[in-house]
């Protein structure tokens, strides 16, 4: 398997069961960290669960990775302002960071261009959203800057408010999230990765 960033789907609940670094959510298993998405085949013995095992493990001990411009990145929210999500990078390319680096995205770069009078920064990130994001640049010397501007770039893992923090939503468009608990929405940049977001293309 390749590899995939916390948050992302890795397989059907009714067709696979949950290993070591995935969890079930709603119809779907996503990882619960970044590394590599494995397949191990199910207990065909009496009254096994033939469903086959998909874990997400650690990657190896390589070198970390250094971001560079055009990198898919995965990042932490950690505050929002009206003008900038200020963020935590946590992987590159799918390769876990040995330690966070401080990165930024800016109302600018939240959406494609010429949208960025109509974006509003609250009603895209939340603090301790987890987003999938591309490098712009490398930024000043504090900060790498980038931008979610791509369909695929945007929130891949957040939770409810409503649920009081302990529920993690389902994307119902590219630009909303539902608590499976509560049905309550909040808005989001979403980013359709994997299936996320289903349709919402049209919308």
């Amino acid at each position: 398997g390749g590899w995939v960033v916390a948050g992302e789907r890795v397989g059907r609940a009714r067709e696979m069961r949950a290993g070591d670094g995935v969890y079930v959510r709603g119809e779907h298993l996503h990882a619960s960290v970044v590394g590599v998405r494995t397949v191990a085949p199910g207990d065909k013995g009496d009254g096994g669960d033939a469903r086959p095992v998909v874990s997400v493990v650690l990657g190896d001990s390589a070198p970390p990775p250094v971001p560079a411009a055009g990198d898919i990145v995965s990042a932490k929210v950690l505050r929002i302002t009206a003008d900038v999500a200020q963020v935590s990078i946590v992987a590159v390319g799918g390769r876990a960071l040995n330690a966070p680096l401080p990165g930024l995205i800016r109302r600018e770069h939240v959406r494609g261009m010429g949208e960025a009078d109509r974006v509003k920064m609250h009603e895209s990130f939340r603090s301790g959203d987890v987003v999938r994001a591309e490098v712009a640049s490398l930024g000043d010397a504090r900060s790498y800057f980038l931008t979610t501007a791509d369909v695929a770039c945007g929130v891949v893992h957040a939770v409810s408010e409503a649920s009081g923090g302990t529920v993690a939503m389902v994307p119902v468009s590219w630009q909303e999230m539902e608590c499976p608990r509560t049905h309550a929405r909040e808005k989001r940049k979403v980013a359709q990765v994997g299936g996320a977001a289903a349709g919402a293309a049209g919308e």
